[in-house]
């Protein structure tokens, strides 16, 4: 794969003219055989390109048409280059959408389309975007949709990172919703965190306590542009994998999780950001085995079915959540271990 090199110009310009598109986004028909089953969910893994909606939509028809998913994730902040390598406030309001739950008549015909994606395939779609609120407040959020309608509720990223080629805290308010747990028509309760969310178990615990069946991490992660952040030569890859096969196994939850892949440069006059997205999306199972998984070069799918019952059956047996003792995680409340955040 080669770099996909764009400046914030060309960035912008190409996300308007997909907005702007007089030449309808393509929903290639499912086969008369084909059928989502329930519990079948899949995690999409692609290169960005500029045709990024054909591209992925294509994707999400190959999961429903030759796996039978169901339930379907895309990757983090998927409809542009992933922007916070630089800090650029022209994207503020240039990569910024109304939230589809509670601004239905602010929809671009991207939001759109993916609505009309999950009614055509019968699926429940994790959609990420970048949100602008009514009083302009700047949101990652993911927000669910499923047969053709909007869930009321969205899912705003609770950890904001910042460091060279990931400054997102210029981009993104911490997420005010706390944890979210969707309840699908497609027996399953869905839990998303966002990225940089899979490294807290905090989340994930809250997710499986509110019920979730299994969760989901749409990502964007890749090379690190200061060398010594981590340790492995191989980068954060393998780190990455097993703190979220950890949430699984200590949770007793599946997860699947996608990431972006292939190299993006940023050329922003005489400033030159690149960074090589590794991919790597898996599947594991309710122990943290990983079940499915998708190479550093590969486009597709990683692929999981959920039994609820089952899952809860196997939590429930091994006792896990019967012998918690919230009473004495008083530190968990805090930042430095001692005083108890206000409204903790």
């Amino acid at each position: 794969m080669g770099d996909y090199s764009y400046t914030p110009a060309s960035l912008l310009a190409d996300y308007g003219d997909a907005l702007s598109s007089s030449t309808p986004f393509v929903i290639p028909p499912l086969s008369p055989s084909a059928s989502p089953l329930p519990g079948r969910c899949a995690a999409i893994q692609t290169q960005f390109t500029k045709d990024i909606v054909n591209h992925i939509t294509e994707q999400i028809h190959s999961a429903v048409e030759t796996q039978g998913c169901s339930v379907i994730c895309l990757q983090e902040l998927f409809l542009t280059p992933y922007f916070c390598q630089s800090q650029n406030p022209s994207y503020f309001d240039g990569l910024t959408a109304p939230s589809p739950s509670s601004q239905p008549e602010q929809n671009n015909g991207i939001v759109n389309h993916f609505i009309a994606v999950s009614c055509a395939y019968s699926i429940a779609l994790v959609f990420s975007f970048y949100e602008r609120t009514l009083n302009g407040t700047l949101y990652n959020t993911v927000s669910l949709f499923e047969d053709g309608e909007v869930h009321e509720k969205v899912y705003r990223k609770t950890h904001i990172p910042d460091g060279p080629g990931y400054q997102e805290k210029f981009y993104f308010t911490p997420g005010d919703t706390g944890p979210v747990v969707f309840a699908t028509r497609k027996n399953l309760k869905i839990g998303v965190g966002i990225c940089w969310d899979q490294w807290f178990p905090e989340l994930a615990r809250c997710m499986v306590l509110q019920g979730a069946d299994v969760l989901f991490y749409p990502t964007a992660i890749g090379s690190e542009p200061v060398d010594g952040i981590c340790a492995d030569p191989e980068g954060s890859v393998k780190h990455w994998r097993r703190v979220m096969a950890g949430h699984a196994a200590a949770n007793m939850v599946p997860i699947l999780c996608c990431n972006r892949v292939g190299a993006e440069k940023l050329v922003d006059g005489n400033f030159t950001s690149r960074i090589e997205f590794y991919g790597q999306s898996f599947a594991c199972d309710n122990t943290g085995e990983i079940v499915d998984s998708l190479e550093g070069s590969g486009e597709g799918a990683v692929v999981l079915t959920v039994n609820p019952n089952e899952v809860k059956n196997q939590r429930m047996a091994w006792g896990m959540f019967r012998d918690r003792r919230p009473e004495c995680y008083r530190s968990i409340r805090t930042k430095d271990g001692e005083t108890v955040m206000p409204g903790a």
